[in-house]
């Protein structure tokens, strides 16, 4: 299973992918209302049930985007495998380096004394 980190970076991606086919969808109602607001016969009642409608939808986009904000925020503890194995890598490095820093300063052939 992939650490959660991925699952939050994954679930934020289909999210929005899903969002923007709604909001590409939701272009339809939105063309007819603004096509029946700049007609000559203008009147409010005939489109209502549009207006709840879009008024349903846009809040529950509203709510998608939030989710979308706490899981792009939302940054679990620890790290990933790909961020141990790396802190690992550069930790074994350092200290090779300072075994190495250690031997050369020491002259060739003397003795070590603890």
């Amino acid at each position: 299973m992939p650490p959660p980190s991925h699952l939050i970076n994954i679930s934020h991606r289909v999210i929005n992918v899903l969002s923007t086919l709604f909001l590409l969808m939701h272009m339809g109602p939105i063309g007819r209302i603004s096509r029946a607001a700049v007609g000559p016969t203008w009147s409010g009642s005939v489109l209502e049930g549009l207006r709840a409608d879009l008024a349903v939808k846009s809040g529950a986009a509203l709510v998608v985007l939030v989710v979308a904000t706490a899981l792009a925020v939302y940054k679990p503890q620890g790290r990933t495998p790909y961020g141990q194995r790396r802190r690992h890598e550069q930790r074994t490095a350092s200290a090779a380096e300072a075994v190495d820093a250690a031997t050369a300063a020491r002259p060739v052939g003397s003795v070590l004394t603890l």
